[in-house]
């Protein structure tokens, strides 16, 4: 079991190098049982996990090469943790493979799955992914720049064991091989889109209220614009537009509230407020902030401390949210924090006590670009 007393240890001897993830849990029906999320926070080019189920606890490594250029990961328990590093898809297998010894991190710079520059993509010439997820069914979903400066997210999947493309279902396109990494297919969900600047999973027990539409993944569009791509190319894309400035990063959010199952979407804004909006009813339209991630005045702040050692640039703050342990999950770039909260009733500030994790350490500062959180499962720990 993870306690506080062990997040306020790790803090206070600033062992959190690069990079920070675990096994977050909260109370489930019994007292035995725990709901374990797992997470990973990477830095520009460097990601740690911190792995718990051994004793004393350890620090696995997933750094990546030292030219690596992290953008977005995600982790399952299909397809380990996968990141795009640069604007190459790159694969991590679990880390419980690579504990980290004392002393030096030994780099591992994992497996080159594909990369955006395939010509089979007709993606624009340079840089042209803007970031990615993984669903648990093995699907990987690239959003990248097409030459008309609009956007395009793409579903790749792995061919089978005879070297062929799956089988699309009736009325939606077809897969077609990559030309370079010929060992996976790919085809277009979505086309003409604003600039796509975040992806994550909406899958399982997410969508049985509210997304009738079924599974899907979840980005954030343009500047104030969240949308839903459901699996199935049959179905519509759901938009959440007019957030009150411009986000960063979205999550969908869901528990019990007096008895009501309600859904939330929860993005962060630039300015480092964290909003929540209820789509249980049909309201897609009303949002209010329940937590600050970059004030010190504010009364729904949280403790940012001194800004990471490099100065402060671009702000940036990314949300990850699990519905099995009622956590969310945010991170400041330019304060080197990693936050792990649960929102209040009716999503009314939040409860205490929370964790704020400082990514640093006397041998560097780790500004966290981003976030991964992967579906936790209750387990018995008695």
């Amino acid at each position: 079991m993870i306690s506080t007393g062990l997040a306020i240890r790790l803090r206070q001897t600033a062992v959190l190098l690069v990079a920070v993830g675990g096994s977050w849990m909260a109370p489930a029906a019994t007292a035995a049982d725990q709901t374990v999320d797992q997470v990973e926070v990477f830095s520009f080019t460097k990601l740690l996990r911190l792995k718990f189920d051994v004793t004393p606890t350890q620090l696995v490594g997933l750094t990546a090469a030292p030219t690596s250029n992290l953008r977005a990961c995600q982790s399952s328990a299909n397809s380990g943790l996968i990141c795009l590093d640069g604007q190459v898809v790159r694969q991590w297998p679990s880390t419980i493979e690579h504990p980290i010894a004392p002393g030096p991190i030994t780099p591992a710079a994992g497996t080159a799955l594909f990369s955006c520059s395939d010509t089979a993509f007709t993606f624009k010439a340079g840089n042209p992914c803007t970031t990615m997820t993984v669903d648990t069914k093995g699907g990987i979903w690239v959003a990248g720049q097409k030459p008309t400066n609009l956007y395009s997210l793409m579903q790749v999947v792995k061919k089978d064991a005879g070297g062929l493309c799956p089988a699309a279902a009736p009325a939606t396109p077809t897969f077609t091989s990559l030309n370079q990494s010929t060992g996976y297919c790919f085809r277009e969900r979505a086309a003409g889109r604003p600039k796509i600047t975040d992806l994550s999973p909406v899958e399982g027990g997410l969508v049985e209220q509210y997304f009738t539409e079924g599974e899907g993944v979840l980005g954030v569009e343009g500047v104030t614009t969240v949308a839903y791509y459901p699996f199935d190319f049959t179905q519509n894309l759901r938009t959440f537009g007019s957030w009150p400035a411009s986000v960063q990063s979205a999550a969908i959010f869901q528990r019990v509230e007096s008895t009501v199952l309600q859904t939330y979407v929860v993005v962060t804004v630039n300015s480092g407020l964290v909003y929540s909006r209820v789509i249980t009813a049909g309201d897609d339209e009303t949002e209010s902030p329940f937590v600050h991630a970059n004030s010190d005045t504010d009364p729904l702040k949280l403790p940012r401390g001194a800004a990471c050692a490099g100065g402060v640039v671009a702000n940036q703050f990314r949300v990850r949210a699990s519905e099995t342990s009622g956590r969310v999950f945010i991170t400041n770039r330019n304060y080197c924090r990693a936050y792990v909260v649960t929102p209040g009733p009716l999503m009314s500030g939040i409860a205490l006590p929370y964790d704020a994790l400082a990514t640093t350490s006397p041998s560097g500062n780790y500004p966290p670009d981003g976030l991964s959180v992967a579906p936790g499962i209750a387990v018995n720990v008695a």
